[in-house]
């Protein structure tokens, strides 16, 4: 069944923010995505597993986290994504190698989806596809590298500030704990920073 014209509008905006897309491309993405619509706490990807659907957020928050029962904080939360965002892993879809890494949602999520085996078609029909997706997967190193100097170079409090900068929902819709992992600080430094 057919996405929502006004639905795939937006989609197809955010996309040709990375790169122009011929009409056909286009057409057939849109035939072939799909909608899915969950509930918070659901899990979209399971460590060990494959991924074999790509998510992009229309609506929603999810958060990338990993079990380490060797380490004091076991459930360790490596990356956030947002409205507008792909859902991406390093390894994951693209490789098709088992996940490291769990998926879980926020909050109550409204996603757009391509399996893998519309991805296989999708890059042998058009040249532009293996483009296309090198460009998502280059934006989501830079975002990580980006995130990786910050740690190296801001202070705790900088590292919340440009957090709650960019993306102030988080606070509500993450546990602190998590937060706290992902920027690399403790807990009660957190509670702090958030109190002053």
């Amino acid at each position: 069944m057919a996405i929502d014209t006004k639905i795939f509008d937006v989609f197809l905006d955010w996309n040709l923010k990375i790169m122009t897309l011929s009409p056909k491309f286009i057409a057939d993405i849109q035939s072939l995505i799909q909608e899915q619509r969950l509930k918070k706490g659901a899990i979209l990807l399971n460590s060990r597993e494959t991924p074999l659907k790509y998510w992009w957020i229309f609506k929603g928050c999810a958060r990338e986290f990993r079990l380490d029962y060797n380490q004091l904080i076991t459930d360790q939360t490596q990356w956030f994504w947002y409205d507008g965002d792909f859902i991406y892993t390093m390894p994951g879809f693209f490789s098709q190698r088992a996940s490291d890494s769990y998926i879980e949602l926020l909050e109550d999520s409204h996603l757009l989806y391509i399996e893998f085996q519309t991805y296989k078609l999708l890059k042998a029909r058009y040249e532009e596809a293996e483009q296309y997706w090198e460009l998502i997967r280059e934006q989501f190193k830079v975002s990580v590298f980006q995130h990786l100097t910050e740690m190296r170079s801001l202070s705790a409090k900088e590292r919340y500030l440009s957090l709650f900068k960019a993306h102030p929902k988080i606070f509500y819709l993450a546990k602190q704990k998590d937060i706290a992992y992902f920027l690399g600080i403790k807990a009660d430094t957190l509670s702090r920073l958030r109190r002053s």
